[in-house]
């Protein structure tokens, strides 16, 4: 039963993607589902909806919007009179714009990390399904959901989440921002050369940690035999902080790169 059951799936799916190649050499423009990505900028993306909806994604944000087809073009109208409409012409699996950029199907440009890892299986905890489900590969038949429409699989993921722990109240835009703004003072009152050595760029990680592990660091890089190595390490293991604290590291783009 499994295996009549999997040869109609992929019977239908190929006469699925029969239909839809039949409709667009005919000239009648299949009805638009999924998310495209522009493969020449990070900012370009565009998620179609079977109803006729669009959502757009520049460099200033999300924008709703309408589709329409002019002969092989999807043309994106905005709901906001301020933005510009964006004109795709199909070619090929995907679309091209008015400057030349392609726009390709999201799932062509993932890379999954773990494809040479065999056999891989995620435990999921889903809300909205019993505890310890297993995720794999698509077609995988331990994946859960295969009854439903969804047909879950890792192929589908397209959003990872960390959550932090509840006592981290700045959200981290905003301690990016903090961070970037104490730097370019710092910039003005240093020497750039002084700071981002001989490649005379500098490289910045942002991370969230606890108070407790930053100043055992310090304390661990200002003290050696019972004497203090670095003044400035031991004053920040003297300051009274919250439990958790952003930290932005600054190197030269050499140091990285060695």
């Amino acid at each position: 039963m499994k295996s009549r059951s999997m040869v109609g799936l992929v019977g239908y799916s190929l006469a699925l993607m029969l239909f839809t190649a039949g409709l667009w050499a005919a000239g009648t423009p299949p009805v638009l589902s999924g998310l495209y990505v522009n493969k020449d900028h990070d900012c370009g993306r565009v998620e179609f909806m079977p109803d006729g909806k669009c959502f757009l994604k520049g460099c200033s944000g999300y924008h709703t919007a309408t589709y329409r087809w002019e002969g092989d073009a999807c043309v994106c109208k905005p709901d906001s009179e301020a933005d510009d409409a964006v004109r795709l012409t199909r070619q090929g699996a995907g679309f091209v714009d008015v400057e030349g950029k392609h726009w390709v199907p999201h799932d062509s440009l993932v890379v999954m990390p773990w494809t040479n890892l065999v056999p891989v299986t995620f435990v999921v905890v889903d809300d909205n399904w019993f505890p310890y489900q297993l995720l794999g590969y698509q077609n995988d038949p331990d994946n859960y959901g295969q009854h439903t429409p969804a047909k879950y699989s890792l192929e589908g993921l397209r959003t990872a989440v960390c959550p932090l722990p509840e006592k981290v109240y700045l959200p981290s835009e905003k301690a990016r921002a903090q961070c970037e703004a104490l730097l370019k003072t710092l910039l003005t009152t240093h020497s750039t050369d002084v700071m981002a050595g001989e490649a005379g760029q500098l490289v910045t990680r942002l991370f969230v940690t606890s108070t407790w592990a930053l100043k055992r660091r310090k304390l661990e890089k200002g003290l050696a035999g019972g004497k203090v190595t670095d003044p400035f390490a031991v004053k920040i293991a003297d300051m009274h902080l919250p439990h958790f604290v952003w930290i932005m590291e600054v190197s030269p783009s050499c140091d990285r790169q060695a």
